[in-house]
């Protein structure tokens, strides 16, 4: 399994009631089947390869079942936020199928929403490494739009209201401002900070008295040190080169 996805930007401002472990399944089935989405209608992965990106006390066939369901019931705005100014816009299901048998997973895409992925033109880098550190869903959420605008340097200015909708955070959550801030915003910046190879500075802006946007800086994170990737079982070679790599870098 790939250790990063080059996930579609619109897949990454959508407004949708996700859980953390539901958008990083969506991302590591989407990295399995990204090279075939010309060529195949329907796409598999074993069911171990999944349950090992669920926390141990969720390692379950009936957490994954609940999560797949999860996928294929949740209606999603893509292109949430309109980022390359096409007015491209779409609503589906994430998952148009999901079935567990003899230790697979096999899954499909609705035709017109794999026919958007296949033909997206603006992706970022997204590390599943990195995000598999984040304690909420709100901390991977702000880490992928950081990777999504971090070439312009700061995810640009937005309205409370468009804020919620990518969070997930339903209307009468967090209503004012400092809760929103102290329970949503200051833990995932703080854990983005900490745990990702990005720093981000949060920038607000009032709408009379009251705080109607926020904005947030983005920089890189010198201090972060990156993770030698989790390869499966069969790539053993890959992991010696890693290995003998690392006794050179030690010796020099």
């Amino acid at each position: 399994m790939k250790s990063d996805v080059l996930k579609p930007s619109p897949m990454i401002a959508c407004k949708a009631d996700l859980n953390k472990i539901d958008r990083y399944l969506w991302n590591v089935l989407y990295t399995k089947a990204y090279d075939h989405l010309k060529s195949k209608d329907v796409f598999e992965v074993s069911e171990q390869i999944l349950l090992g990106y669920f926390p141990y006390e969720t390692r379950n066939i009936e957490h994954l079942k609940a999560a797949l369901k999860h996928l294929t019931g949740t209606l999603v705005e893509y292109n949430y936020l309109n980022k390359d100014k096409r007015n491209v816009w779409g609503c589906f299901t994430l998952l148009g199928s999901a079935r567990l048998e003899n230790g697979m997973c096999t899954y499909s895409y609705a035709p017109d929403l794999r026919k958007m992925l296949d033909n997206e033109l603006m992706y970022a880098k997204i590390s599943l490494l990195i995000s598999q550190k984040f304690n909420s869903k709100y901390s991977l959420i702000l880490y992928e739009l950081t990777c999504d605008y971090q070439g312009i340097g700061k995810i640009p200015w937005m309205d409370l209201e468009h804020f919620r909708g990518l969070m997930g955070i339903q209307k009468e959550e967090y209503p004012r401002f400092n809760n929103l801030k102290a329970w949503v915003i200051t833990p995932a910046l703080n854990e983005v900070n900490e745990k990702s190879n990005w720093l981000l500075k949060l920038e607000t802006k009032r709408t009379g008295r009251s705080i109607s946007h926020i904005m947030f800086w983005i920089a890189s994170n010198k201090n972060y040190q990156a993770e030698i990737p989790l390869f499966e079982p069969t790539n053993t070679n890959k992991i010696a080169q890693i290995k003998n790599q690392l006794k050179v870098n030690n010796h020099e």
